[in-house]
């Protein structure tokens, strides 16, 4: 199976860390932060594989000012829900652990209700519906040009 990929619902609540510029190499860059709303419909979970939430295009077009952002890291911070479509046709809350961000995307495990234990593997995700997202808190960095 293949990493379940996030589907962006929404970016918002946008935040400047720090009035300050961080200096990387022999630019500047400013850090925000954001919370992205995300389903995982794309396929059945894989605990080998994990999911991904590839964020970068989305923080930008909802900023809408040009600027390239980078993905620092993210974190979990409010549960989903979706129901299953094979019986039991019940409500599951879904929640996630400790994230990873490599090249801007956040890998990270999807967890069962308890919002600690890893979501059993083949969880089918893909044929499911969902009725609220997971909530993410993510921090990127944006590259200060001059004015």
């Amino acid at each position: 199976m293949a990493a379940t990929a996030a589907t962006i619902q929404a970016v918002y609540d946008f935040q400047r860390l720090r009035s300050q510029t961080h200096t990387i190499g022999a630019d500047e860059y400013e850090v925000y932060t954001c919370k992205v709303d995300c389903t995982f419909p794309t396929t059945a979970y894989a605990q080998a594989d994990d999911a991904t939430i590839t964020a970068a295009s989305a923080i930008q077009n909802a900023r809408r000012d040009g600027q390239t952002v980078t993905v620092l890291c993210g974190a979990f911070v409010a549960p989903g829900r979706f129901t299953l479509s094979a019986a039991p046709t019940t409500d599951v809350l879904v929640g996630a652990g400790a994230a990873d961000a490599s090249a801007s995307v956040i890998t990270v495990p999807l967890t069962a209700e308890d919002l600690t234990t890893e979501m059993t593997n083949a969880t089918a995700l893909n044929t499911s519906t969902w009725s609220i997202p997971l909530t993410f808190q993510v921090t990127f960095a944006v590259k200060v040009t001059g004015e």
